[in-house]
């Protein structure tokens, strides 16, 4: 770990653990059935253990960097918000300040992709201020089930820029794969792999910082999106 990552703005981004329709899906690899059907999946058994690892090296990487997370910004899927809420402590016994935004959700193209309610969240996340998210916000597309490379990539450069605005000094993103590729460019994330954004220090740069866990499988995903960052493995 680089000592130059102490000074500046930094970003957290964050993949969610492994979740139980991952874990599915990985069962179900060789049959004719691709994509298992489990709305808004929580975590697997893999997943809850990846994050629970992701905890302990972010406690090292606060205790080595002198930093502490000024803010955790999650998606509103259900795999997104354990992980925040596994891996950071303030998360779970709402200390820290959490945004809830629609807008870093996963691709719409899969049953998993399709979120729980307002209230249903509230009730699975009580800690977290769910006050912002609009009811049917899983539901933000227009058109066809599946969302659109371009509509992805649009949401990715808007968070990007909202981003470059905030005044935190570290801010936790808690994502997806598809999502996060079109916001970083490739290789795509391990669930729970962290990767390190220094805003102050370079702000066309995003390095990868801890590998995170990789599953045997992987979605097949192809974007010419963000290929000039450079991104590395420690």
């Amino acid at each position: 770990m680089s000592k130059n990552i102490i000074q500046g703005r930094q970003v957290w981004f964050v993949r969610h653990g492994q979740s139980e329709s991952q874990y599915q899906s990985k069962i179900a690899a060789d049959s004719a059935l691709p994509n298992v059907v489990i709305a808004d999946p929580d975590l697997s058994v893999m997943g809850r253990q990846q994050s629970d690892d992701l905890k302990r090296y972010i406690l090292l990487l606060k205790a080595e960097t002198g930093r502490k997370v000024d803010l955790v910004v999650s998606s509103p899927l259900t795999r997104a918000l354990s992980t925040a809420t596994r891996a950071l402590s303030r998360v779970e016994n709402g200390t820290s300040p959490v945004k809830v935004l629609a807008s870093i959700r996963e691709r719409s193209n899969r049953a998993c992709d399709c979120g729980s309610s307002t209230d249903e969240l509230r009730q699975s996340f009580p800690a977290i201020d769910m006050r912002e998210l609009p009811e049917d916000w899983w539901q933000c597309w227009h058109g066809d089930f599946q969302e659109s490379v371009e509509s992805v990539a649009k949401r990715a450069e808007e968070f990007t820029e909202w981003l470059r605005g905030r005044p935190e000094k570290t801010i936790a993103v808690f994502s997806h794969g598809n999502f996060l590729l079109h916001q970083l460019g490739g290789p795509r994330m391990g669930n729970c792999e962290l990767r390190l954004w220094n805003i102050d220090i370079d702000a066309d740069s995003k390095t990868a910082d801890h590998p995170g866990m990789k599953l045997n499988y992987e979605v097949k995903f192809q974007s010419n999106i963000g290929k000039g960052f450079e991104t590395k493995s420690s």
